[in-house]
């Protein structure tokens, strides 16, 4: 579903945009082709999803990344930490 594009804000990747504008590590929010991404970065690589949680609707860009993944900010979505499953 494609967002509002008044909503949409930071860069513009269809532009494009260079790897040092993402530290390693970190994540920035985004929009190309009408939708606000994602774009994180591990080591070298950048990888784009879209920037909603797909379960609860939340901004992932307000979420923790943790190796390669992404935790949303709904406290409910969090997977525990012993088993791996969801909390909610």
């Amino acid at each position: 579903m494609a967002e509002d594009t008044a909503q949409l804000t930071g860069p513009d990747f269809e532009k494009g945009i260079r790897i040092d504008d993402v530290a390693d590590g970190s994540m920035l929010l985004g929009h190309a082709f009408g939708e606000a991404v994602l774009v994180a970065r591990r080591g070298t690589e950048l990888f784009a999803i879209g920037a909603t949680c797909t379960h609860y609707g939340g901004p992932l860009a307000k979420g923790l990344m943790v190796n390669c993944t992404v935790l949303p900010v709904a406290p409910r979505a969090f997977p525990e930490a012993v088993t791996g499953p969801n909390t909610s």
